[in-house]
């Protein structure tokens, strides 16, 4: 619910690596800081490094049709990175590489070859463009499928099979 609001975007720009929930880029941050530190990489490399990638998430979020030719079957490029922004859900749900492509070649999803997407965004009224819309969306999101949850729940369940014969009113 809370990355729906990076991929709400129906507009993949540079601005889009920016355009995020504020509790889903914390997360993204600890999951990377705290492996560092628990190799006992300095925070100054760190940081060092997380600026770099910065950059390459910008580069992977614009429209440009850059490939990296063969070095694309490692790096993630923004033609590979584009489909996982489309409103298609079968290229939504692949290339979920942040760097390296070899990983969605690992497990299956990995999609050089279907054709890059013109249309992004995610399915569903659209997100407004206000930073409070942002914010409470995830909530909104969260909050309706628990409501769903809760309705499957109370739904009565089906009386179960009669062990009685109808028409002949003796055992089956």
């Amino acid at each position: 619910a809370f990355h729906s609001i990076h991929h709400s975007d129906e507009h993949l720009t540079v601005a889009t690596n920016y355009r995020f929930h504020f509790v889903d880029e914390t997360l993204l941050r600890l999951w990377l800081f705290i492996p560092f530190q628990l190799l006992g990489t300095s925070v100054t490399t760190w940081l060092t490094l997380d600026f770099a990638m910065a950059w390459i998430f910008l580069v992977q979020h614009s429209e440009w049709d850059w490939t990296y030719g063969k070095l694309g079957w490692v790096f993630v490029s923004p033609t590979f990175h584009r489909r996982h922004h489309s409103i298609d859900m079968r290229q939504a749900n692949s290339n979920y590489g942040m760097l390296f492509t070899f990983w969605d070649d690992l497990f299956g999803t990995a999609d050089r070859t279907s054709p890059v997407p013109t249309q992004y965004g995610v399915a569903g009224p659209a997100v407004r463009e206000s930073f409070l819309a942002q914010l409470v969306a995830p909530l909104k999101i969260i909050a309706a499928h628990r409501r769903s949850l809760r309705d499957v729940a109370t739904v009565p369940a089906a009386p179960a099979p009669s062990l009685v014969s109808p028409a002949r009113g003796t055992d089956v």
